[in-house]
Order: structure tokens, then sequence, then C-alpha cells
């Protein structure tokens, strides 16, 4: 097609093509405590887009409507494919879902992650999420055993030193 059949903006216009934000193809495991933060989360993207107005002129709020409303519909669809997963029924002795996992590295660092859904992932309180490669050299691991965690920067030994769970709710 030529250039010239193409109808490009001005600046007084904006795209329409916006995409959609991809889901991840894994199951949505989430805490207890993730799906009422999730919850939460919906409910004030919610409040805003109400806050928007819908026949705006100015290009600004109608390009924050749009992302918000694509922001809403993917946490939507996140909140819709939730499995939330029962920490009481983990098995205690081994490392599975929710789990709270004390590991000793290489070195003689200590450190404790949780693992939790991907939507709950937050490095800086040493939430991983259950798909990541640490998650997955941990899952079904008990107490005192040695995990290879393959990572790009090379390998880590890891050591299980304890695994607890939240209290049943």
């Amino acid at each position: 097609m030529s250039r010239a059949f193409v109808k490009e903006l001005d600046g007084d216009q904006i795209a329409d093509d916006l995409p959609e934000l991809p889901q991840s193809s894994h199951p949505n495991y989430i805490t207890p405590e993730g799906f009422t933060a999730l919850q939460r989360h919906v409910a004030k993207l919610q409040m805003v887009l109400r806050g928007l107005k819908q026949d705006a002129e100015d290009l600004q709020v109608q390009q924050q409507r749009r992302h918000t409303a694509r922001d809403l519909r993917w946490q939507l669809e996140r909140l819709n494919r939730a499995i939330v997963v029962d920490l009481g029924l983990q098995p205690r002795h081994l490392v599975a879902f929710g789990a709270k996992v004390t590991v000793s590295h290489d070195s003689g660092v200590v450190v404790a992650y949780r693992i939790v859904g991907e939507d709950e992932t937050n490095l800086d309180e040493g939430q991983i999420g259950w798909t990541s490669p640490l998650a997955q050299a941990l899952l079904n691991r008990e107490v005192d055993d040695e995990v290879l965690w393959k990572r790009p920067a090379g390998d880590q030994r890891l050591t299980i030193v304890a695994i607890d769970y939240p209290p049943a709710s």
C-alpha cells in the first residue's frame, strides 16, 4: 500500500491501537493475601477510571483513560484466573507454594525467600515467583537438601536450612 493512503496522526489525535498486555501462560496461583491485594488494586483502578471523564477533550486525559482501562482489563483477567492456594494444606516438611525457605549459599550467606504467585513477586521483600528458576530448584525439597540454582551469572549451590509456612487463618 502506498504511504499516500495511510492516515497519519496529527498532534490532536491519539492512536487507537494500544496493544493488550499479555497474560502469563502459567496457572495464576496466588496466596490469600495476594488475592486480597489484587482485589484492592482492581477496586483502585475502577475508581481511577470512574474519575476520568469518558468524553474528555484533553488528550492526556484520554490517553490516561485508555491506559487505565487496559490495565484494569489485564488485572480483572488475573483476578478471574486466580487460583487461591490454601496454605494450610501444604506439606510442612516440603518446599511448596507459599513456603518461606531459608537457604545457605556456598559463601555462607543465609537468605530467606518466600515462594508466591507471579504477580506477588517482590525481590526487595524476598518474595519470588513460583515459576522462577530459584523457586523451581527449591520446590519439593526438604530441610538439609542441597539444590543447584542454575543462573545466567553462574550456578549456585544452596542448602535448605528451614521451611516455614504462615499460620493458618
